[in-house]
């Protein structure tokens, strides 16, 4: 648990002062399709059912998503991904609605996820047409060279994913990198920084491999290994900072656990009145039940599409009916009561400010390893009962936030 919080002070010196309007997200994964070209190993889905509803349906979901982020003065937040969301063969048709929607009501941003093996020049066309509220694409890639990627999601795909960026960054898209870190492509994901700054992409995202569906198949990091990992893109990343590429570290995957001093004092940004940037950000509580839900194929709706666990069905149901009716997410609003084992003695759960860093970890990687989303996340690190730990966060906490 060392300190990088003069040199996270330094880089992002240039933004600090600005003022950046605190807007409330209400955010929605939307899988449109069950369709994909791939057969990736660690997929979610574990069979071959389409479920996929038809356009009308999909209209009315998209009508209701709309009615409750105006209902509640939010800003929406809708990611397209499947499968692969493009192959439907009515993909742009709902774009069309949705964008006709967007120029009623200009409360939402789109984003689409993608594997990128199937953007040509004429998809790239197609889809600057929804500019500016298609706001950005995201491609995965599992390996920083061909032999990694290619093992676990096909020949060849390394290769087409690659030029999917080329074309959308020369279409004047923004892109982002999504990557599922395992034993499988440990090694590559030390130097997925380079390959975020080669493809000049806005961010880079790191998940956590989470053991459903495929996934079951390939094994999780060891604490120890995903912590040497963390600690070197965290030293890494700053570097980055100038030329426009972020490591995505304000989510809820124990990014706070490396540097507790540059996390608290991102903290401490967010909470002084100012909507402090999220590529910025170091650590965030899952914000499951707070701000967003999925919608998987057939309607069901998750907490997140990494927590398979039903909360409704959006196609019977209303946003409303879920957002408030579910316990599931009452609980996980109230986490500090509902949390197990050693989270319930640790500073990052039991302190009022500290829980928005952690809260637990991240319920999806605990759900999946035992069956238990309120267990301590599996990878965590963390020794709530060491003295010297302890007093390391102490000694950040009074510092930086009284």
């Amino acid at each position: 648990m060392g300190s990088r919080v003069s040199e996270y002070e330094k880089a992002i010196s240039s933004i600090v002062e600005r003022k950046y309007e605190d807007k409330r997200v209400f955010s929605v994964q939307w899988h449109i399709t069950d369709h994909c070209n791939l057969a990736c190993k660690h997929c979610y889905s574990s069979n071959n059912s389409i479920r996929d509803l038809p356009l009308n349906v999909l209209k009315a979901i998209f009508d209701k998503y709309l009615k409750a982020i105006l209902k509640w003065g939010v800003e929406g937040y809708l990611s397209l991904t499947g499968g692969e969301a493009i192959l439907r063969s009515d993909f742009f048709e709902l774009l069309d609605f949705i964008h006709a929607r967007w120029e009623e009501h200009p409360v939402f941003v789109v984003s689409l996820m993608s594997n990128g093996t199937l953007i040509d020049e004429e998809r790239v066309s197609h889809l600057k047409e929804y500019l500016p509220m298609l706001s950005h694409v995201q491609i995965s890639l599992d390996g920083v060279n061909e032999e990694t990627h290619d093992f676990l999601r096909g020949e060849g795909s390394f290769s087409r994913s690659k030029k999917g960026f080329s074309l959308l960054r020369e279409g004047g898209f923004t892109t982002a990198l999504h990557y599922v870190v395992h034993k499988g492509n440990y090694r590559d994901a030390f130097n997925i920084l380079e390959l975020g700054d080669e493809l000049k992409v806005i961010r880079v995202t790191l998940s956590r491999l989470v053991p459903e569906g495929g996934g079951k198949t390939l094994e999780m990091l060891a604490p120890s290994e995903l912590r040497d990992l963390w600690d070197y893109l965290g030293s890494r990343c700053l570097d980055y900072y100038p030329k426009g590429v972020f490591l995505a570290r304000g989510r809820c995957d124990l990014w706070h656990l490396p540097d507790i001093a540059s996390a608290l004092y991102s903290l401490k940004l967010n909470s002084q009145g100012n909507a402090f940037p999220a590529l910025y950000r170091v650590g965030q509580r899952c914000p499951v039940g707070l701000n967003g839900l999925a919608v998987d194929t057939d309607g069901t709706v998750y907490p997140c599409r990494r927590l398979p666990i039903s909360v409704g069905n959006i196609v019977q149901d209303t946003f409303f009916k879920i957002w408030y009716s579910s316990r599931l997410l009452w609980k996980f609003r109230h986490k500090e009561e509902y949390m197990k084992g050693k989270c319930r003695d640790c500073p990052f759960l039991t302190d009022t400010q500290l829980r928005t860093l952690c809260a637990g970890g991240s319920p999806c990687i605990s759900y999946g390893n035992c069956g238990d989303c309120f267990e301590p996340d599996p990878q965590c690190w963390f020794d709530p009962y060491s003295e010297e730990q302890r007093e390391e966060v102490e000694k950040w906490r009074k510092r930086i936030l009284e």
